[in-house]
C-alpha cells in the first residue's frame, strides 16, 4: 500500500498542478493548429506559439498561414506537405513548390476544390516534423508529402544543437516533447529559459551555429540517422496506409556552395574546388559530406530516406537528388538548399507525377505553359527583384561569407561591379559589416552608431565603386 502511494502521489500531484495551471491560464495551447472561428465558423488555424516547445520565445519559428473548415467539405481535396523551410518555400514561401503545386492540382482535378496545407516550418527537423504529424490528422489530409533533412544535426534535439550527451538519447528526447505539451513543463523550460544566457535575442538564421561544427568522423552522428530513420518511420505510420505518403530525397546545392565551415575545411575545398572544375558529382558530394557545418543533408540521410520508401509498403517515391542531378548550382538555388524559380517549378511536377499514381488527374501539367503560372502566382519582375534582394542580403552574411567561392556567388547575384577594380574580399567583408551594423543599429534606434556605420560605408563605396 506504501509503495502504491508512493507511485500515485506524485502523478496526482502533477495531475492537479497541471489542472491549476489550465485554469488559471498559465502556459499556452502546445498544438500545431487550434480551433478559432472565421466568420462565424469553426476553422483549424495554425497556432503561432507551436515553436515555444523547441525553441527560445525570441527566436522561435512559426507555421506557414493555415485557415481549414473544422467541417471538410465532400469535394475537397487536402494535401499536406511536412519538412523544413526548403519545402517551406523559403525565401519566398508565395512562389514555392506548395503553392505551385496546389494551382496544378486544381487544374488537374477540376471536380475537386484542392488546398495544399503547408505545414512546413524553418529550422525544424524530424524530431519536431513527428511531433506535427501526430497532430494533423485533424486537418484530414488525403495525402502527405514529405520532405526532410537538412536539419538533423543543426535542428531541435540535434547533435550540434544540445549541450550534453544525455540530451542525445531518444527517451530524454521523447520524454522532452511530452513535457513540452504540458503547462507544467512549460513552466519548467521557461525557468530555465530566464536561467540560462542566450546569445541572440532574434533569429539570425545560420549565423546562430557558427560554432556547432560536426566532423565526418564524429561518432554522434551514427545516433543522428538512426533518430531519423526511427522518426521517418514512425511519421509514415501515423499516415499510412489509410492516407497515402510521398517521401523524397533531399537536393543541395554542391556546385556553387562551397564548404559552409571555411577556410578550415581544407579536404572538403580541395575536393569542391576539384568536382566543381571537372564536373564530377561524386567529389562534390563528398565535400559536401566533410562539411562541418552540417547546414545540408549528406549522403547517408538521402540513404535513409531511400531505405524507408522501399520497406514501408504503400509508400511512394520522388528521388529529387537524383532528379535534378549531382551537378547543379546556381541554375536551381539561390544558396545552399533553398530553391530559386525554376527548381521549385520542377519539385513541384515531380510531386504531381507521382501523385497521378493513386488520384484521376486530368492531364500532364508538364505541358501547361510555365509563364502562365508566373501570372497566377504574382511572380512579377518586381518580385522576382525583391527575391534577389533578400538572397543578396543572405550571401552577405555568414557562414556564406567564408565559402571559398563567395566571390563568385556575390557576382552571381549582385549588379555591383565586382571586378579587380572593385572591392577585394576582405574589404567586401567590412562594407556587409557596415550596413549589418547600420541596420542592428537603426532597429535599436542607436542612430550615433547608425550614421557612424552608414560613414564607413559610404567611405567604402567613394574610395572603390564606380556606379
Amino acid at each position: 500500500m506504501k509503495l502504491l502511494l508512493a507511485v500515485l502521489a506524485p502523478i496526482f500531484f502533477f495531475i492537479g498542478v497541471e489542472l491549476v495551471l489550465r485554469v488559471c491560464n498559465v502556459g499556452y495551447d502546445p498544438h500545431f493548429v487550434i480551433q478559432h472561428e472565421v466568420k462565424g465558423v469553426p476553422h483549424w488555424v495554425e497556432n503561432e506559439k507551436f515553436g515555444w516547445r523547441f525553441f527560445h520565445p525570441h527566436i522561435a519559428r512559426t507555421p506557414e498561414p493555415i485557415s481549414l473548415p473544422v467541417r471538410k467539405a465532400n469535394d475537397e481535396f487536402r494535401v499536406l506537405v511536412l519538412g523544413g523551410s526548403a519545402a517551406q518555400g523559403d525565401p519566398a514561401v508565395e512562389f514555392g513548390a506548395p503553392r505551385m503545386l496546389e494551382y496544378m492540382l486544381n487544374k488537374t482535378m477540376p471536380s475537386n476544390r484542392v488546398t495544399v496545407i503547408n505545414g512546413a516550418m524553418t529550422a525544424i527537423n524530424s524530431h519536431v516534423v513527428r511531433v506535427i504529424a501526430r497532430e494533423v490528422a485533424v486537418l484530414q489530409p488525403d495525402v502527405v508529402i514529405v520532405y526532410m533533412g537538412n536539419n538533423e544535426v543543426i535542428g531541435p534535439y540535434g547533435i550540434a544543437s544540445v549541450k550534453y550527451p544525455w540530451q542525445q538519447s531518444i527517451v530524454w528526447i521523447r520524454m522532452h516533447t511530452l513535457l513540452s505539451a504540458t503547462r507544467c513543463g512549460q513552466v519548467l523550460q521557461s525557468l530555465m529559459q530566464d536561467l540560462t544566457p542566450i546569445n541572440f535575442t532574434e533569429w539570425r538564421g545560420m549565423e546562430m551555429f557558427l560554432g556547432s561544427r560536426v566532423e565526418a568522423d564524429d561518432p554522434r552522428l551514427a545516433d543522428t540517422y538512426a533518430h531519423f530513420m526511427h522518426n521517418l518511420n514512425a511519421i509514415v505510420d501515423e499516415f499510412s496506409p489509410s492516407v497515402p505518403v510521398l517521401l523524397s530525397s533531399v537536393a543541395v546545392n554542391l556546385k556553387d556552395l562551397g564548404p559552409l565551415a571555411g577556410e578550415r575545411s581544407g579536404e572538403a575545398n580541395r575536393l569542391f574546388v576539384e568536382g566543381r572544375s571537372g564536373g564530377e558529382g561524386a567529389l562534390l558530394q563528398k565535400a559536401r559530406d566533410l562539411d562541418a557545418l552540417r547546414f545540408r543533408a549528406d549522403s547517408e540521410l538521402n540513404e535513409v530516406i531511400r531505405a524507408v520508401a522501399q520497406d514501408q509498403g504503400g509508400v511512394d517515391f520522388v528521388d529529387v537528388e537524383e532528379s535534378l542531378g549531382l551537378t547543379v548550382g546556381f541554375d536551381r538555388f539561390v544558396d545552399h538548399v533553398h530553391f530559386n524559380w525554376e527548381a521549385n517549378l520542377e519539385l513541384a511536377t515531380l510531386w504531381h507525377k507521382a501523385l497521378q499514381k493513386n488520384f484521376a488527374l486530368t492531364e500532364d501539367y508538364v505541358k501547361t505553359d510555365a509563364q502562365e503560372l508566373r501570372m497566377k502566382l504574382g511572380f512579377s519582375s518586381e518580385a522576382e527583384q525583391r527575391l534577389k534582394q533578400t538572397v543578396f542580403d543572405r550571401w552577405a552574411r555568414a557562414p556564406f561569407i567564408d565559402t571559398v567561392n563567395w566571390l563568385d556567388a556575390m557576382k552571381h547575384f549582385s549588379d555591383l561591379p565586382l571586378t579587380s577594380n572593385a572591392f577585394s574580399k576582405s574589404e567586401l567583408k567590412d562594407y556587409y559589416g557596415h550596413v549589418q551594423r547600420y541596420d542592428w543599429a537603426i532597429k535599436q534606434r542607436k542612430y550615433e552608431e547608425a550614421l557612424d556605420s552608414c560613414l564607413q560605408k559610404l567611405s567604402l563605396e567613394n574610395r572603390k565603386l564606380v556606379l
